[in-house]
């Protein structure tokens, strides 16, 4: 699947279905981000691939963070939300550095990151976050994942967070007002 770049207010079909809006994220914010969290990391040997982080600061933070940043896809449809992250290799990330849906991994091993695409209903997303984290935007969302096996119990919830989204505000606002217009329909 190729990812589509675009202005972050652009619309039309994408896959058969209606597009809304696709997140556009911002890659030198995602590279500085990565490269800053490798150079920290350095200082702590024992996190990331084992004493590997100043030869990632030095060597491959910027290419793993470039690569990363372009690999992802965030796309409001009509009645979903869809998460992309295009297969690409990975090089021992640090905490912080993993690419979504969570962020704050540290992987053991360096390898390839298989393609991955998490498609959350729109009704299900039960909280939108704008959040700072080290000096960048996250923007985080939080759904039911079922029902409840308990009477009186909460559905349990995942979440997607995903960092550096160029005009976070105006992409969870598209979220918010496209979830009003179905409850207006039911």
């Amino acid at each position: 699947m190729e990812v589509i770049k675009s202005q972050p207010s652009w619309s039309g079909t994408f896959g058969g279905r209606d597009v809304i809006r696709k997140a556009e994220i911002d890659v030198d914010a995602y590279v500085k981000h990565t490269v800053s969290l490798s150079l920290r990391w350095s200082f702590v040997p024992f996190c990331g691939c084992i004493f590997c982080q100043p030869c990632r600061y030095c060597c491959w933070a910027e290419d793993e963070a470039r690569i990363q940043a372009n690999a992802i896809s965030l796309i409001l449809y009509e009645q979903e939300l869809e998460l992309t992250l295009k297969s690409h290799k990975i090089r021992c990330p640090c905490v912080g550095a993993a690419p979504p849906p969570r962020p704050y991994t540290i992987y053991a091993t360096c390898g390839i990151v298989p393609d991955v695409t998490t498609t959350v209903p729109l009704s299900q997303i039960q909280k939108i976050a704008l959040t700072e984290f080290q000096g960048i935007e996250l923007l985080q969302f939080v759904y039911t994942t079922g029902q409840s096996s308990r009477p009186n119990q909460p559905a349990p919830c995942a979440s997607i967070t995903v960092r550096c989204v160029k005009n976070a505000k105006s992409f969870r606002d598209a979220v918010l007002q496209q979830q009003r217009m179905i409850s207006e329909k039911k």
